[in-house]
């Protein structure tokens, strides 16, 4: 959450108060009380909220019972805030499975990556590459223990604050290659590989739109990459596809992913009303945008 927290302290304000879940030491019915404060908060009182990284909040993402627990505690902020939140949780939790993102956007005129889903067992019928990623998304543990070794190849390892995260990055596998991540996985998303010279990040926040062109790197995988100012602006039929989604589904927020084939036609590969904001420092806009949203100021 340290690019809101900069924002906030940017723009100033002395006349709102903001909480980071992570100083909440207890919560009752009507107050939250918080570490070295003797004085609760009343939770009534609160106008915003606002979820970062919510994957561990979505059963059954937690291995342990202790990190099933503390999750508990989490979701449970979560889903007493719900009713000043920027985005409602129970939709982004829906919205989180790419297929479901990906299935509302078409059916409201935009166009994505066609995907398929496919257990071990299913009929491969495939030409050529496949994009494959997870269906889900992170899997949040305490260590990777768990982990097989001939499924480890597969997956990134990412440690956060004593949480392990097992992320499987976009590949792209041939047909061979699908099968055998099968006889693993079980279950494999796919989508159709895209020709494009470039990955765009974009963001609408409120009604304003923020769009930022992928570094160029050698990984399929373009998370990673850098993002980089553009003078690109979406097209009329993708903003008004993704705000229809975003008034269905009760989102502020929400961040998408999308290439331009070889016609310079937008295609969206990811929807995600969770994704994460540009560094600060070089593009401080859309989490200065949020940040008004919270206070509301837009």
């Amino acid at each position: 959450m340290s690019n809101l927290e900069m924002a906030f302290k940017d723009i100033g304000k002395d006349n709102i108060t903001v909480i980071n879940c992570d100083d909440v030491n207890a919560v009752d019915t009507h107050s939250l009380y918080m570490r070295n404060k003797k004085t609760p908060y009343r939770i009534n009182d609160f106008s915003s909220s606002f979820i970062r990284y919510p994957y561990d909040l979505i059963p059954p993402h937690s291995e342990t019972f202790e990190l099933r627990e503390e999750t508990e505690f989490h979701k449970t902020l979560s889903l007493i805030f719900d009713g000043v939140s920027i985005n409602h949780l129970a939709s982004t939790w829906m919205l989180r499975n790419r297929a479901f993102s990906l299935s509302q956007a078409l059916a409201l005129g935009v166009n994505i990556a066609e995907y398929l889903i496919i257990k071990k067992g299913g009929v491969l019928q495939l030409d050529g590459r496949k994009a494959i990623k997870a269906l889900g998304n992170c899997f949040v543990s305490l260590n990777n223990d768990f982990l097989r070794p001939n499924i480890k190849n597969f997956f990134r390892i990412e440690e956060d604050d004593g949480d392990i995260a097992v992320i499987f990055p976009a590949s792209s596998f041939d047909v061979h290659s699908i099968e055998k991540y099968l006889s693993y996985i079980k279950v494999a998303f796919l989508q159709q590989e895209i020709q494009a010279i470039n990955e765009y990040r974009g963001y609408i926040i409120g009604e304003l739109l923020f769009v930022y062109i992928r570094d160029k790197i050698n990984d399929f995988d373009k998370s990673p990459a850098q993002y980089l100012s553009t003078n690109y602006k979406c097209t009329s039929k993708t903003i008004s596809g993704l705000a229809q989604l975003m008034k269905k589904f009760r989102l502020k927020f929400l961040c998408f992913d999308f290439l331009l084939d070889e016609n310079d036609t937008e295609i969206i590969i990811d929807i995600n009303p969770y994704g994460s904001m540009p560094n600060y420092d070089k593009f401080p806009e859309p989490s200065l945008q949020l940040a008004k949203i919270m206070m509301g100021e837009s």
